[in-house]
């Protein structure tokens, strides 16, 4: 069962202000600082309850009693004040979803379209925001450049407010295709490459459905949307959008592959050509048909 209610932001300071979105009407939630009640307040689902004079600090736990289920969400004061107002960096709009992301130089804003109303979140501040669906948003945090940084993925989900699933300090991008749910990352520390399912139906979150290691390189084709896998013996052709569409080209002496996809065979004193993207996407779609 969903939690009836949510607390804006689940990190805040001293002098923050947070928050309670419930929707339930008459709604008693109490603040616990370990096992001790520190706050009790009523929660209506017309408008947001403001909570503004929480004297502890440190990690607390909101708990309430809703049919007989008790629900609760964490929450952290910081043993500090905020002071000042934060830059607008960037505003994130989407089609069909509720929810519109306002990225400030600290913090994250999200405005509630269908209530009216403006929500904080102070512990994410992502470089750019995806839609997965309707309930799952990719944030994507690139540190350092394109050739050596790394980039962080964290799946955001707005029934629970809360990170589901996250990918850390171990990746670097090769492609994010948040329209067809799937992301490819390098790991640089095993060397490896691998494709994700952002959200899948049965809530799960960043499950690993290819991989590839023990190869040379690797080449992008951004164009095609195709990635090619260089190992000794072989090169290895992978579609990004569809995991079938993939085959295998066995490297002899007398055949060259280049990066716009052509295969050159050199066969009784004539140079041969031939176009990946024509004949063996056609050979594979023959074969599947067959089989």
């Amino acid at each position: 069962m969903k939690r009836p209610f949510n607390i804006f932001p689940s990190l805040g300071y001293r002098n923050s202000q947070f928050q309670i979105v419930s929707s339930v009407d008459n709604l008693k939630i109490d603040i616990y600082d370990q096992d001790k009640v520190v706050k009790s307040i009523e929660a209506n689902s017309k408008n947001p309850t403001l909570l503004t004079s929480l004297s502890s600090t440190g990690k607390l736990i909101a708990k309430c009693n809703f049919n007989n289920t008790v629900f609760q969400q964490k929450l952290e004061i910081k043993e500090a004040f905020r002071l000042g107002s934060s830059e607008f960096k960037k505003a994130f709009v989407f089609d069909d979803s509720e929810y519109s992301f306002f990225l400030m130089k600290d913090r994250l804003l999200l405005y509630d379209e269908k209530k009216k109303i403006l929500l904080t979140e102070n512990h994410y501040s992502p470089t750019e925001i995806y839609k997965i669906n309707g309930t799952n948003f990719l944030f994507v945090t690139r540190v350092g450049n394109s050739a050596s940084g790394i980039i962080n993925l964290g799946v955001y989900n707005t029934e629970n407010f809360s990170m589901v699933g996250e990918l850390l300090n171990d990746y670097r991008e090769i492609k994010i295709l948040s329209d067809n749910n799937k992301a490819w990352l390098y790991n640089i520390k095993s060397k490896t490459i691998h494709c994700y399912e952002l959200a899948h139906q049965t809530n799960k979150y960043l499950t690993e459905l290819k991989s590839f290691e023990n190869f040379n390189d690797y080449f992008l084709d951004d164009a095609n949307l195709n990635i090619y896998i260089n190992h000794n013996e072989v090169l290895k052709v992978s579609s990004l959008n569809n995991l079938h569409k993939y085959f295998e080209i066995p490297k002899k002496e007398n055949n060259a592959i280049d990066k716009l996809g052509n295969v050159f065979t050199h066969e009784n004193k004539t140079l041969k050509c031939t176009s990946l993207h024509t004949t063996y996407w056609e050979h594979f779609q023959f074969v599947h048909v067959m089989l």
